[in-house]
């Protein structure tokens, strides 16, 4: 990865896409969409979902996203209040990278088991 430019409010992350959501309009006609991308810290952890904003060039440039897929992605952590006035964290992205898939021990394996020699 480039090096990347800092900045005070910053967060990056890199995960799976769990899901994506709809293409909306705000009323000043800009379109907007949520993803969440999914983190496993142990074998045994159900993992966490963290909530992605996409708007403007950002929505633009990855409007191909797809569930499963391995993205990095650098933003500003902002919130806002819900109907249950719980105070909701995401971030708004800034920058998505595809990233590769890493190797399970399982696939490792399979292809170890497969070389002619």
């Amino acid at each position: 990865m480039e090096e990347r430019q800092l900045r005070r409010n910053s967060s990056s992350l890199i995960g799976n896409i769990s899901s994506i959501g709809d293409i909306k309009t705000k009323s000043n006609g800009k379109e907007y969409r949520y993803i969440n991308i999914a983190q496993n810290d142990s074998f045994n952890d159900k993992g966490k979902f963290y909530p992605i904003f996409l708007e403007g060039e950002t929505l633009d440039m990855n409007k191909d996203l797809t569930v499963g897929q391995r993205i990095y992605v650098s933003g500003k952590l902002e919130s806002y209040v819900n109907e249950d006035k719980e105070n909701v964290l995401y971030v708004k992205a800034f920058e998505i990278e595809e990233l590769e898939k890493t190797k399970t021990q399982d696939q490792t394996e399979e292809q170890e088991n497969d070389m002619p020699f």
